[in-house]
């Protein structure tokens, strides 16, 4: 595996290497001791398996108040993966960055980062989490937030209602307590 740091302190791009022959392909998607040998050192507690059409957009969604680690790996298909740094207190605040995900990348999301994807092609994914889905907790920031300045590759995506109405990132910083 190989680790790649990004233009944000804390999110990691985790490129696995499959072991490929005639038959196939088997790679070992997550190993506790050796994410925690290379800092990434969450307790993930739940899997969580999502399917996404070509041309959905889900996000940006973050934790509060109990922040969540993320785990993301695509396991058929290609998004547009996006994190934004959304810890108030932080130096980086509001800044994002966005890679391509598909089944040979993974990509670590540490607590206080908002989260939001786009679906390239036909996607199957599988998240680890570090804290349990709990109603209420999970946030919506509004995806295309002239502020945030995100240069999603979608001229008219799909979305849910929740994530058509979200609030600006503004506004999502000013309703924390």
């Amino acid at each position: 595996m190989r680790i790649e740091e990004l233009d944000l302190p804390g999110p990691k791009l985790i490129t696995v290497h499959p072991f490929i022959d005639p038959r196939g392909r088997v790679a070992e998607l997550y190993r506790q001791s050796r994410y925690r040998d290379v800092g990434i050192d969450a307790s993930f507690v739940q899997d969580t398996y999502a399917e996404s059409h070509r041309g959905v957009l889900r996000g940006l969604h973050v934790r509060v108040p109990h922040e969540q680690a993320k785990l993301v790996q695509v396991l058929e298909g290609r998004i547009f993966d996006v994190v934004v740094d959304a810890r108030p207190q932080s130096p980086t605040c509001g800044q994002w960055c966005a890679v391509t995900l598909h089944p040979e990348r993974q990509l670590f999301i540490p607590p206080g980062f908002a989260h939001g994807f786009f679906a390239l092609e036909d996607s199957r994914m599988l998240y680890k989490l570090s804290v349990e889905w709990a109603a209420g907790e999970d946030q919506a920031i509004a995806f295309d937030d002239p502020a945030l300045g995100i240069d999603w590759p979608a001229e008219a995506p799909t979305l849910s209602a929740r994530d058509r109405r979200a609030p600006s990132f503004a506004e999502y910083l000013a309703s924390l307590p």
